[in-house]
Order: structure tokens, then C-alpha cells, then sequence
């Protein structure tokens, strides 16, 4: 039997069990069992599941014209699995227009991992979203709502803090595309550098040792 088992954020999944189709989450703390025999397609990321929902050739209920539609549903537009991402009175808009990303979701190859957060959606405890150029996780479920960002409400959101990465190899820069800036850090010479100083354009091509790098290590 397969299992679905959430370590830090919650996952969304689709079983056919052949007369049958399942879709659901499995939240943080959860357990879900998937029969021997059944197809089951699941990921944290919602755009990575609506995409593998796509390249499986999932057939979902066509996305009605009218009605009330309720987050986590799914259905087909144009051959494409379109998710409802909150509550409301479906119109006929384009789901996949410019402005309905908060009311649906559909398969973006340019997009992330993490969805921008918006007013009115249903988040759980582990999903993650950006506010204001930062990623926060959410620490109690709730629907969000325009007086409650996640950068004001700590007792429902936290910031995600990027462990910092490994120094690399100082490399001489060829150019402003792979120049370094100011708080990068590189290994020369036995020693950890990080960058001080900037050129007039917002640019350091200089070894560390000769300008624009201080010692950290």
C-alpha cells in the first residue's frame, strides 16, 4: 500500500480507483493509505500537482459556466485541470485570464513552487506563500483575509528564514551578469571573503585581496 505522509507542508492528491475518483489533502500530522491497484498522483506544490494531473491525462468534470464553487475542487478547462482556490459564485470569466489567480489555479511551467498569498483562500497548517517579496508558513489554519497578512499576524503565519548556503569558489566575472554584490561570499585562497564594496554600477569584478572583499573566516 502507498502512503501519503506530510512532513512539513501539506499535499494534495488525486486516487482513481478505477469506478471511483478521490481527491483530497493530506495535512501535516496525517496519514492518508492508498489501495493496492489504485493510481494516485500527489505533491506539496500545487502547480507541480495540477501539472502531473495534466501529464497523466486526468478527465475531470468540465468547470461549470454558473454555480457556487468551493476550494480544493477541481475540474477541466480546455483540456486542462483548473483547481478552485477559494469559495465563490463562479461567473464566466476565463479561469486562466489575467487577475483570476486568486479565485483558480492551472499548470504554469514559469511559475514556483510557492503561490503569492491572497485574500479569502483556505490555508492549512505547513502551506507556504510570499507576501511582500518574503515566504512565510503558515502555523494555524484559518482563511486569509485583507486585515490578517501574514506579515502582521505571527500567531498564524512565520517567516521563512533561507539557511545560508555554502561559500563557492571565488571566479573571475567576465562581465555585470555574473558579477559579484555586496554581501556575497566566496572561498580565496584558504579563506572566507565577503563582498564590501561595489563599482558605480552596482558591480564587483575584483579579486578578493585587492578591493571590495573583507575577510570573514
Amino acid at each position: 500500500m502507498t502512503t501519503i505522509l506530510p512532513d512539513t507542508q501539506p499535499i494534495r492528491w488525486y486516487v482513481d480507483a478505477g469506478s471511483e475518483q478521490y481527491i483530497g489533502m493530506t495535512h501535516v500530522g496525517d496519514l492518508t493509505g492508498v489501495g493496492v491497484g489504485c493510481t494516485a498522483i500527489s505533491d506539496e506544490s500545487d502547480n507541480a500537482f495540477l501539472g502531473a494531473l495534466d501529464s497523466a491525462g486526468v478527465e475531470f468534470e468540465p468547470l461549470p459556466s454558473s454555480g457556487w464553487l468551493e476550494a480544493g475542487e477541481i475540474y477541466d478547462y480546455d483540456g486542462h485541470a483548473v483547481m478552485v482556490r477559494q469559495d465563490h459564485w463562479r461567473t464566466e470569466h476565463d479561469p486562466t485570464g489575467e487577475g483570476m489567480l486568486a479565485l483558480f489555479l492551472t499548470y504554469r511551467a514559469d511559475a514556483g513552487d510557492v503561490l503569492e498569498w491572497v485574500v479569502g483562500e483556505p490555508v492549512e497548517i505547513g502551506t507556504q506563500r510570499t507576501y511582500d517579496g518574503d515566504t512565510y508558513t503558515c502555523i494555524q489554519g484559518h482563511v486569509t483575509q485583507a486585515d490578517y497578512t501574514p506579515d502582521t499576524t505571527p500567531a498564524l503565519w512565520e517567516l521563512v528564514v533561507e539557511e545560508p548556503t555554502e561559500p563557492q569558489p571565488w571566479v573571475q566575472p567576465t562581465g555585470a551578469h555574473d558579477a559579484y554584490h555586496l554581501g556575497d561570499r566566496v572561498t580565496y585562497e584558504g579563506q572566507v571573503w565577503e563582498c564590501t564594496a561595489t563599482d558605480a554600477s552596482g558591480n564587483n569584478v575584483w579579486e578578493p585581496g585587492v578591493y571590495g572583499w573583507s575577510v570573514v573566516e
